[in-house]
């Protein structure tokens, strides 16, 4: 028999009658192990709760999931509609000014140009720098 066996072999004939759990090695199977052994222990209606409230955290935590990946979708969606928009609104402006460039340089006057393209008149004078 190996180290410890004979304690796992104890404790699982004798797991309902002690109080206190042995004092084994740090060694996360036989922790397990142990674990179970005091649930499986339980009496019906303990354990019938116990389970319920596991039962219950994972449920919480599964819907977490979800709400969790469910906003990172749409905050990814959000954002890309908004980079869309910026860049919608970039190359408006571009055309705008691109276009009062153009209108400046036939001779049309400061007042037309920011009419025709919506760049304010200060804008305008600007690009006849």
């Amino acid at each position: 028999m190996r180290d410890g066996e004979g304690q796992v072999i104890h404790w699982f004939k004798h797991a309902s009658e002690l109080k206190d759990a042995p004092m084994w090695p740090e060694e996360p199977e036989l922790s397990a192990l142990m674990t179970a052994t005091q649930i499986a222990a339980f009496p019906p209606e303990k354990k019938e709760t116990y389970i319920n409230d596991i039962m219950n955290e994972r449920d919480i935590k599964y819907q977490q999931n979800i709400c969790y990946k469910r906003g990172l979708e749409q905050g990814r969606e959000e954002g890309l509609e908004q980079g869309r928009e910026e860049g919608r609104e970039e190359g408006a402006r571009e055309t705008a000014i691109k276009t009062a460039g153009s209108l400046l340089q036939n001779g049309v006057s400061v007042d037309i140009v920011a009419s025709c393209t919506g760049l304010s008149l200060e804008e305008v004078n600007a690009l006849r720098g």
